[in-house]
């Protein structure tokens, strides 16, 4: 379950880590937002994406 405050890395064939942090979650519209350590880009995106993204791109902490 994606928690509120938290952050999660990720890492694409081989690049540089990008870590995000939950800024916000509403799973009644399957909404999540979040931002980006280091540069504040921010992001927002289907929960259930992220959820996905983060399985197969995820690095354990």
């Amino acid at each position: 379950m994606i928690q509120l405050n938290k952050q999660y890395t990720f890492s694409y064939l081989g690049s540089a880590p990008v870590t995000w942090v939950v800024d916000a979650v509403n799973a009644e519209t399957d909404q999540i937002y979040l931002h980006q350590i280091g540069n504040g880009k921010t992001l927002q995106m289907s929960l259930k994406h992220f959820e996905d993204l983060y399985r197969r791109h995820g690095m354990a902490e």
